[in-house]
């Protein structure tokens, strides 16, 4: 871990980068000293928890404070609101896997072809432990010839399509034309959700309302969590190599069954795209991915030539570079030298001015290009 994010004005929101990516191997007694007394002095440690808990990582929050021995430089207020948040975190990723697991077993004893996706995929098969990715929704892959049997076995276990509205204990329905407006701009069918009352969240509302991204209902003042599956036919709107991706897959144990996803070397450019397109095009930065691609890229079995090849045949050398290049100025040891070199020569220098992280104004990835 570089010196520069020490000796960059303290905000709570460097604060969360440098703590949920974990740098306990690099820091210094002096640099903890600093990352201690900033933690003391923060104006605001609640927004910190609010950023951790609307990016899906508390649960890696809480862990990294506490192997870091710093769990008690937060007030007491904070540090009860992150146990709590993290509980409601739990509960959630514990009801959408009981879910997952039941349509594993379904697509399992019908032989369907499927790949689990992004959050529930990387929570089972990229981390050590699966408690330190929280997921809300459950996204699975499918050949477009077992849709319509998985959607009816959806809908016989009581999911509707449609959204979530707050206050509700029913799902708020979705047209026709609002269905066929969603799965004509994305590789996805429009979202299925099921509300499953949750009597465990019933003393923890106060800490559910500090984060409106969660998927927690109260209605007549009982609490509801509503359970989500995305149905997938394609990776991304260009349609890449669906026949590859089929054909290449990780295994992994998953509710007692064999699951299958991504092979690692294909989660690597699919987080790149994550990381690269909703950092520059929508400026929707979503750290959770950046966290996914440093994790996974601590894999010593990873072919960083395949990964290098692949992305320069799809044409996205200049996102994968983006996306490492953060991940290598956060955690230097993940990302190997030559991989970045390889690729910067592959995008034209105009193209380099154009990627100015703007993930969280952090001046410490501001530099990453200068």
């Amino acid at each position: 871990m570089g010196d520069d994010t020490f000796h960059s004005p303290v905000r709570v929101n460097h604060l969360t980068q440098v703590l949920l990516f974990g740098p306990a191997p690099f820091l210094t007694g002096d640099q903890r000293a600093r990352l201690e007394n900033a933690l003391r002095k923060s104006s605001d440690p609640r927004e910190m928890l609010r950023m951790a808990a609307r990016h899906r990582l508390s649960s890696a929050l809480f862990y990294n404070l506490d192997r870091l021995g710093l769990l008690e430089t937060l007030p007491k207020q904070e540090q009860r609101l992150l146990s709590q948040i993290g509980r409601i975190a739990q509960h959630i990723s514990d009801l959408q896997t009981r879910e997952a697991g039941s349509i594993v077993e379904e697509l399992s004893k019908t032989k369907t072809r499927f790949r689990l996706l992004k959050g529930i995929h990387f929570a089972w098969a990229v981390y050590p432990d699966p408690r330190l990715r929280e997921y809300r929704d459950i996204d699975i892959l499918l050949p477009g010839d077992r849709m319509d049997h998985v959607e009816q076995f959806l809908t016989a276990s009581g999911y509707v399509r449609g959204t979530i509205k707050p206050g509700s204990a029913k799902p708020w329905g979705m047209s026709d034309e609002e269905v066929a407006a969603y799965e004509n701009s994305s590789g996805e069918k429009a979202p299925y959700v099921k509300l499953v009352r949750a009597t465990e969240l019933a003393g923890l509302r106060e800490a559910c309302q500090s984060v409106p991204e969660l998927p927690v209902s109260f209605a007549g003042g009982k609490p509801f969590l509503y359970a989500k599956v995305d149905l997938h036919w394609s990776l991304t709107r260009h349609g890449w190599e669906m026949r590859q991706i089929w054909s290449d897959a990780d295994e992994f144990e998953f509710c007692g069954n064999k699951a299958l996803g991504l092979r690692a070397e294909d989660l690597v450019w699919y987080l790149a795209l994550k990381v690269y397109n909703e950092t520059m095009w929508h400026n929707l930065p979503s750290f959770r991915y950046l966290h996914d691609l440093a994790v996974l890229a601590q894999r010593r079995d990873l072919n960083w030539g395949f990964v290098s090849r692949t992305c320069r045949r799809r044409g996205i050398a200049a996102e994968l570079f983006y996306a490492l290049k953060c991940v290598q100025v956060l955690r230097p040891e993940r990302v190997p030298d030559w991989l970045l070199m390889s690729l910067s020569k592959r995008i034209p220098s105009e193209g380099l001015g154009n990627l100015t992280p703007k993930l969280f104004g952090n001046p410490v990835l501001a530099k990453v290009l200068a």
